[in-house]
């Protein structure tokens, strides 16, 4: 591939539209069968639609039901969803997203003893418990030990606060730094993921980065990422 790259740019090119277009065309019929489909929201569905209008003779485009049949107006929603307005938007709404921390001590314990913490903290959440039962087994640190969940307003608070007791108390080595991950709410505006399909219309406006890095700074935060 990075031969052809480099020597064919437009051969290149046209035999990735190609396998997009299969793709999108292939994961269709999963769905007519049955099946739940959805993408991660990487533009695939765009350019297969856009791969259809541009050449809409294409031997490959005569061997299926035309995208642009199915979606007249070329809104890559009417195929299938990304996996953010289909399972992660109702997530955003209750505002719950990624809380992400790491021991800056670098001890493995640390996060063992937060792990702990996080647990008592939320007995009755059954997916965050049996997340966190998993993580310790099957996730290896890379770097700083550290670790994710989801919790939601409110819960990352409280956590914060008790992760600040932890510190106080001697009971980790060194102060835990809190981050987040990007796919939160109001992390990021992309029409083809987090704001694809908004009921008011608002995929591309790109405010709520801005905006939710203007809260957290004025919130006392010292790392907005």
């Amino acid at each position: 591939a990075n031969t052809l790259r480099d020597t064919n740019a437009d051969a290149y090119m046209q035999l990735s539209y190609e396998s997009m277009y299969t793709h999108v065309q292939l994961m269709l019929q999963l769905q007519d069968a049955g099946a739940i489909t959805f993408d991660y929201g990487n533009n695939l569905r765009a350019r297969a639609i856009e791969f259809e209008a541009q050449q809409p003779n294409h031997s490959l485009v005569q061997q299926y039901t035309p995208l642009l049949q199915r979606s007249p107006d070329k809104k890559t929603s009417a195929l299938f969803p990304g996996f953010v307005p289909a399972y992660i938007r109702p997530l955003f709404c209750e505002g719950k997203g990624p809380f992400r921390w790491a021991a800056l001590s670098g001890d493995p314990n640390d996060i063992a003893v937060t792990d702990e913490l996080i647990c008592n903290l939320f007995p009755e959440n059954k997916s965050l418990q049996r997340w966190m039962a998993m993580a310790k087994e099957r996730i290896a640190f890379q770097g700083l030990p550290a670790r994710i969940c989801w919790l939601g307003q409110g819960e990352r608070e409280k956590a914060g606060l008790a992760f600040n007791e932890l510190v106080r108390t001697g009971k980790v080595k060194a102060p835990i730094v809190i981050g987040r991950d990007h796919l939160d709410t109001g992390s990021v505006a992309s029409p083809n993921r987090e704001t694809e399909a908004m009921l008011d219309g608002s995929d591309a406006v790109a405010d709520w980065p801005i905006l939710n890095a203007l809260v957290n700074t004025a919130g006392g935060a010292s790392w907005v990422s």
